[in-house]
């Protein structure tokens, strides 16, 4: 209908409230476990993250 040239996905599991995603892009880092360690709500470069995992 709007004719884009991207995809659009759509959340049907409830992530996006699950995880309170507040905005895209959304940054998470997560531990070995799978629990959230940080929140970024911008996209992060490979640098950025390097240094969230300290690498």
């Amino acid at each position: 209908e709007l004719k884009l040239s991207f995809p659009v996905l759509l959340d049907q599991k409830g992530i996006q409230a699950r995880y309170q995603v507040l905005s895209y892009p959304t940054t998470y880092i997560l531990d070995e476990k799978g629990r959230i360690m940080s929140v970024k709500h911008q996209m992060l470069t490979k640098k950025e993250i390097e240094k969230e995992l300290d690498l």
